[in-house]
């Protein structure tokens, strides 16, 4: 609460050239003592702030202390904050917007007020990811182990892992950390994690290279397929695949050509487009399509 209230403190500093400590003390209701204890610690950790008596008086901070902004272009300035605006949707402070205001105090004249760009880096799963977002941001500024269970296509287990990056992609959030058990850097999907706790073990950073977010390196792998899609359902293609990977039919279909690497997750992908999609190369795919069908429609059968 102390260090928020200096924080607050500071914070409109850095937006006023003057104020005094009873305005201070309103605006943050508390009593004009505890202003004055803060005051007194802010210039102990270093922040220079001056007082100038009589009338017209106050305190402020030291010119030569503010962040001069007209090093910042308004295009610059505005990509900033956005940045930590974005922060802040996956966080659960509101850390990023005193930041914002100091950056944005008194620039006017940068900051026109018309923002045109909104980012919310938040899931269908808020609470949950901003919890394991946090747990993996304070191990990785300690270098702490983390312990998870993962659930993957392939496996449900316990993995511990020196967490380096978070990273936003394809959205979802993931944590790019090196395995101990496969004793290589890995990618883990937050949404896929169970049971998050920090170890009390250390590690030396690895300095390891920024993971291959390229889509070519995830997708462009394995068994060439060729599907023949319902104009329909056009927006879905271009949101999954981009229309570099699509052309047109002479029927008026459109046709998807690319690779896939997890058989089992592009068939249940393509039965999501019920009757609007057909496979059209390779054929054993087509085989199978029919009978994960019929295996279906032997399910309700039953419960007929």
């Amino acid at each position: 609460m102390k260090s928020e209230r200096q924080l607050a403190i500071l914070t409109v500093l850095l937006q006023k050239d003057i104020i005094t400590i009873s305005e201070l003390a309103k605006k943050l209701e508390v009593s004009t003592r505890t202003i004055q204890r803060d005051i007194d610690d802010l210039n102990l950790s270093g922040i220079p702030i001056v007082s100038k008596q009589g009338l017209g008086g106050g305190i402020s901070i030291l010119d030569s202390f503010k962040l001069d902004k007209t090093l910042l272009s308004s295009n610059e300035m505005a990509a900033i904050l956005s940045g930590l605006r974005s922060l802040d949707s996956v966080s659960k402070s509101n850390s990023n917007r005193y930041l914002m205001e100091k950056l944005s105090a008194g620039s006017s004249n940068i900051i026109t007020g018309s923002e045109y760009m909104l980012i919310d880096l938040s899931s269908w799963f808020h609470d949950d990811v901003t919890e394991k977002i946090n747990t993996f941001k304070n191990a990785i500024s300690k270098r702490k182990l983390v312990s998870f269970r993962y659930i993957s296509p392939t496996s449900d287990e316990i993995r511990k892992v020196e967490p380096y990056y978070l990273v936003f992609h394809w959205s979802n959030w993931y944590v790019w950390a090196y395995s101990i058990e496969r004793s290589a850097m890995r990618l883990f999907k937050l949404n896929r994690i169970e049971n998050i706790s920090t170890l009390d073990e250390t590690y030396i950073n690895r300095n390891p290279s920024l993971p291959s977010l390229s889509s070519q390196n995830i997708f462009d792998q394995g068994q060439e397929v060729s599907v023949a899609f319902d104009s329909s359902v056009k927006w879905r293609l271009y949101e999954n695949f981009g229309k570099e990977n699509l052309s047109h039919l002479p029927d008026g279909r459109i046709l998807f050509k690319g690779r896939y690497a997890d058989e089992d997750y592009f068939l249940t992908f393509l039965l999501t487009f019920k009757d609007k999609a057909e496979v059209l190369e390779p054929k054993y795919l087509r085989e199978k399509i029919c009978t994960f069908c019929d295996e279906i429609r032997g399910i309700y059968e039953k419960m007929v």
